[in-house]
């Protein structure tokens, strides 16, 4: 079953002040013709099963449910395709981990910036635009929702613990099993004494960083062959060839 592509809007957001402001912002957006406002999740729920809106934005704390119960449920529809910026009035960093496991494109903390919250919109928009304008049929949504990872070990090396996570979280939902450490130093400690599928690791780190890492891991006959991501913020050109360079 498909529904039918809406050029709207659906906010879902228990207090009118704030619906209003959202509301705002949104018809302010070119590519958006106007906008459907519910404050509970079973309106929500009634709402998305029939249209496709281009931009949901969905405030966490509803009367009638867990505002994460229904990102759940509307990023695991059949029927809908939806981007869904998230509102939460919880600054909880693990509360963010787990809104971008399930699913949410993009997340703001109350109060947010009535500019930032138009630009990531925007963005949104536009990235859902040029991903096209067909709906997923409900194999197509299956299908894109069964990748699995499972049997795999991945090592992640990472300083940022919340960064760590949100890594670890996101290949768990895949049914990996995931290894997080701080440094260069401690990956290549657990690859002494383990056997991993694929090793992420982060460019900059303390004691040893990234490149230093895959250095070693690449001048190791028994770790030689093992694939590497490389995360890094550096981004400059010379940078990126450092690391294809190992």
């Amino acid at each position: 079953v498909e529904v039918a592509q809406s050029d709207e809007a659906l906010i879902i957001e228990r207090n009118p002040d704030n619906a209003k402001v959202i509301r705002d912002c949104i018809n302010r957006l070119d590519s958006i013709k106007g906008c459907v406002v519910v404050g509970t999740g079973a309106d929500a729920s009634k709402a998305y099963q029939d249209k496709n809106f281009s931009l949901i934005v969905l405030d966490l704390i509803l009367p009638d449910q867990d505002g994460r119960e229904l990102l759940r449920e509307i990023k695991q529809s059949t029927v809908n395709n939806s981007p869904v910026l998230v509102i939460s009035g919880v600054r909880s960093d693990s509360i963010y981990l787990e809104c971008m496991s399930l699913g949410a494109d993009y997340y703001l903390s109350k109060p947010f910036d009535t500019d930032q919250f138009m630009y990531e919109a925007r963005q949104l928009l536009q990235t859902s635009s040029q991903q096209g304008k067909k709906t997923p049929t409900g194999e197509d949504k299956k299908a894109s929702q069964t990748v699995q990872l499972t049997g795999e070990k991945i090592l992640v090396a990472e300083d940022d613990e919340m960064q760590g996570l949100f890594i670890a979280q996101k290949l768990g939902d895949q049914g990996a099993d995931v290894t997080v450490v701080e440094n260069g130093k401690l990956a290549l400690d657990a690859l002494q004494n383990n056997s991993f599928s694929v090793v992420i690791l982060d460019g900059l780190m303390p004691v040893m960083d990234g490149i230093q890492a895959l250095e070693t891991i690449r001048s190791t006959p028994r770790l030689s062959g093992i694939p590497v991501i490389m995360l890094t913020a550096m981004g400059s050109e010379e940078d990126i060839a450092r690391g294809f360079d190992k």
